[in-house]
């Protein structure tokens, strides 16, 4: 199952430890990553670019990749599907549907009122489905 990474790193911050962040690229790295996690008993965050996205055929996909391949590995150690630099809402929000468990919105190249307008918005849909949710906001000296 996948957890929310607030929660994950609260975890580790009361209890003195870090958690890697992995960007996966294709099931190879999935599988990779998840075993190591799982022979280290460590938690980890699977890390989804916007490049990942095109190349593994979608954010439900990837999702889908990663919940049947911790079934399949037998995978018990806590793992959070992270959205990293999600620069658009649309990309948030579907990643929201798709079920991960994290997002993180860039809106650095926004200007600051519109940026934190969607960064609000992403956090209450985001927040009542228990993922948790980075932000972004850029340089405010250009403001």
């Amino acid at each position: 199952m996948l957890v929310s990474m607030k929660d994950m790193l609260q975890h580790a911050l009361r209890d003195g430890y870090a958690v890697g962040q992995f960007n996966i690229n294709n099931l190879e790295w999935v599988g990779a990553v998840l075993s190591t996690a799982q022979q280290c008993r460590s938690p980890v965050i699977l890390g989804v670019s916007g490049g990942t996205v095109k190349h593994m055929l979608g954010l439900k996909c990837i999702h889908d990749i990663v919940v049947n391949a911790m079934e399949y590995l037998h995978i018990d150690v806590p793992v959070a599907l992270h959205l990293d630099h999600g620069t658009s809402r649309e990309a948030c929000e579907a990643a929201i549907a798709a079920g991960f468990s994290s997002i993180m919105f860039d809106g650095s190249h926004l200007p600051f009122r519109e940026n934190l307008a969607i960064t609000r918005h992403l956090v209450t849909l985001a927040h009542s489905k228990g993922i948790s949710v980075e932000a972004e906001t850029g340089d405010h000296r250009r403001q």
